[in-house]
């Protein structure tokens, strides 16, 4: 009975959600309050859509779909060593190749 029931405990999904949100909103404050060119009303909305973003290419790389490698978003960084990375890169990935996979998926299913 005790495997059951750790593995029941390790499937909880409410505590994982709760967890998951619990530590999505100290990442978001966190990240807020490292932005200082941004005004500081606009900059919680910006925080949260790039969060959920980053959590999008995240789980992607985690899946081995960006470009076959699970180290994708880590190796982008290095390579960047903090210096434009979300300018020059992230920024970029979000809103033209996000956008571009979003599409081609919309296509294929019209096409289905």
């Amino acid at each position: 009975m005790q495997v059951a029931e750790k593995l029941k405990a390790a499937l909880d999904v409410e505590q994982v959600t709760k967890k998951f949100h619990k530590d999505f909103k100290a990442d978001l404050e966190w990240f807020v309050l490292q932005i200082q060119s941004i005004n500081k009303g606009e900059r919680s909305p910006l925080v949260c859509v790039n969060h959920l973003e980053s959590a999008d290419v995240y789980f992607l790389q985690y899946k081995g779909f960006v470009d076959g490698n699970r180290e994708y978003l880590q190796e982008k960084l290095a390579q960047f060593e903090d210096r434009g990375f979300y300018r020059d890169f992230l920024r970029v990935l979000f809103l033209r190749d996000l956008r571009r996979l979003h599409q081609i998926a919309q296509m294929k299913q019209r096409r289905c």
